[in-house]
């Protein structure tokens, strides 16, 4: 009897052992076959210009005529000979303007030290916890993305109407301020 007992015991645990193997075996398989990743990596083309812009305007600053993503793609190439359209501000009429703006009429730039959108008449329904936080918040490069702009987390310090430069301050790596201008063609106060 106790000779019978063990037998099936390790009969059943030595099946359940073979077949979970194998299925862990066939996991590793399908999972080796599904993702297959390019390994052909190539250098990203990044402008000259915009690691090193030029200087110039009344202050001297650098000039960030070519954005650092310009030469990402084919159709950013596309777009950065565009007229330029730089956005002050990520508020109602920005987010107006961005949705219903045609993406291949301009090199789209948008300037705003919040990187979100908050739908502020929906807070008093997050208040009561009739809807969540997250869904009054929409993040500014989702916006600008389609777009097929750029987004630059800044703040506008001055704007040299003659010259068509708007000047923009920057918190970089290291936490210094930093100061450059951004040439535009069309400017849209939206803060």
């Amino acid at each position: 009897m106790i000779f019978r007992f063990l037998y099936r015991f390790f009969a059943y645990a030595g099946g359940f052992i073979l077949v979970s193997g194998g299925l862990v075996l066939a996991f590793f398989i399908y999972d080796a076959s599904t993702y297959r990743e390019d390994l052909s990596f190539s250098d990203i083309p990044v402008s000259e210009y915009a690691l090193n812009p030029k200087r110039g305007g009344p202050k001297n600053l650098p000039i960030a005529n070519v954005l650092v993503d310009d030469d990402d793609c084919a159709e950013n190439t596309r777009l950065k000979d565009k007229p330029k359209l730089v956005v002050l501000g990520s508020g109602w009429g920005s987010v107006a303007l961005l949705k219903n703006l045609n993406p291949n009429d301009y090199h789209v730039t948008v300037v705003s030290p919040a990187n979100y959108f908050l739908f502020t008449p929906m807070l008093p329904s997050a208040t009561v916890g009739t809807l969540e936080l997250r869904s009054l918040a929409e993040p500014m490069r989702r916006i600008v993305q389609r777009a097929k702009g750029h987004f630059l987390k800044a703040e506008a310090v001055d704007i040299d109407l003659s010259e068509q430069l708007l000047e923009v301050k920057q918190i970089d790596h290291e936490g210094k301020e930093c100061h450059f201008y951004l040439p535009y063609d069309k400017l849209v106060l939206g803060v």
